[in-house]
């Protein structure tokens, strides 16, 4: 020490106190630990003197050595929505968990700027890159560190949703319900969402009309359509293409006396924290999220363990899932409850901050009138 300055703590310093040799702490530090043997008490040792001491790896060091950074780049679309909050949140998370520290990088809304996120990553000596909901392949020719990517619109790259499944799971849910005219509600059309709702309608032998989607984007005559869909076409439920236009379709309904979902039922997508703040809470569509996530960080150690950056013809696709609330006619025991421990943008992370609350929450039996029961 000198001045009240602390002194840079090396791996021979773990070492010594450890009493092992520096190359077991160097194995320990990078995750490398399939090199050599190291029992797993000998691990926690190392790793618990390394946190005590203020262990802090120099990356540049690194570099200069020709080292691996033990840095992954993450390329992300410029959304502000909750999906990919999540998604940069699970794969820095993964990638940490597997000794790795993420880069991010933000494309622009037309991707004008991905030539000079390319030069600055690579410049970075970042060991690889994730390419998360970029419309744009990737040419794997100009990197020569491994690259993985994926996105969920259209079938592209490694990795995306099943965006056709999870629309799929609405209809097919509100026909269980015995509606046989259900609407599609869309903005900017999405094939992949769209045609998982003519696939339900059709093979229940229903019948898809094109009148049953309407486009909302920049359209000045979907109120005259909407009207007509439900006064003329009989419709009698709803598939929304996202949360969003669910909640305001609700609203817009009962301001024009329609109850949801006696008269008109609904269902979203995305799976946002807010569409259980809705009256009725909302059925939507989940993304899982942190399963794309963890997908992405498995397949780029692959690559940085030797597998080749090549993209297969069809992508993995997850599925999601369909959560099931009162908009859709079915009877829902939302808790009892304001708040219990934090808050999530998205019902998939809410999840866990719900663990060990009491199920008396979810009894109604904490007012003053006890009697009082929900609808739903």
């Amino acid at each position: 020490m000198n001045g009240g300055e602390r002194s840079v703590v090396t791996q021979k310093d773990i070492a010594r106190i450890v009493g092992v040799d520096a190359s077991v702490v160097s194995v320990v530090l990078n995750n490398r630990e399939g090199h050599i043997g190291v029992s797993e008490a000998r691990r926690n040792l190392i790793l618990k003197t390394a946190r005590e001491l203020g262990y802090m790896p120099n990356a540049a060091a690194r570099q200069l050595k020709g080292e691996a950074s033990r840095i992954i780049g993450l390329v992300m679309p410029n959304w502000t929505h909750e999906t990919p909050g999540d998604l940069r949140r699970y794969i820095s998370e993964t990638l940490y968990a597997n000794g790795y520290q993420t880069f991010l990088a933000t494309l622009l809304d037309d991707e004008s700027n991905r030539e000079r996120i390319r030069r600055d990553l690579l410049s970075r000596n970042v060991d690889g890159i994730i390419f998360a909901n970029s419309h744009i392949l990737p040419a794997t020719e100009d990197y020569d560190i491994p690259i993985v990517a994926g996105y969920d619109n259209v079938p592209l790259g490694d990795l995306g949703f099943d965006l056709a499944y999870g629309t799929r799971l609405a209809a097919e849910h509100l026909i269980s319900h015995g509606h046989r005219k259900i609407a599609y509600l869309t903005g900017s059309d999405k094939p992949m969402k769209r045609s998982g709702w003519e696939a339900a309608l059709q093979e229940a032998g229903t019948g898809c009309r094109p009148e049953w989607c309407l486009e909302l984007t920049h359209n000045r005559d979907f109120r005259r359509e909407l009207d007509v869909l439900i006064k003329q076409e009989g419709i009698t439920a709803i598939v929304c293409a996202n949360d969003f236009f669910a909640g305001r379709l609700i609203l817009y309904l009962s301001r024009h006396g329609y109850r949801v979902p006696d008269d008109i039922a609904v269902t979203g997508y995305d799976g946002t924290g807010f569409s259980q703040c809705l009256n009725p809470p909302l059925t939507t569509v989940v993304l899982p999220v942190r399963e794309l996530a963890e997908a992405y960080v498995e397949l780029m150690l692959e690559r940085l363990n030797g597998k080749p950056s090549v993209f297969p013809e069809v992508p993995r696709m997850i599925r999601p899932y369909l959560h099931v609330a009162a908009s859709c006619g079915c009877q829902c025991n939302v808790p009892d409850i304001i708040y219990w421990q934090e808050q999530s943008v998205t019902l998939e992370s809410q999840k866990p901050l719900e663990e060990g609350m009491p199920e008396s929450f979810r009894e109604f039996e904490h007012r003053a009138d006890k009697g009082y029961r929900e609808e739903w």
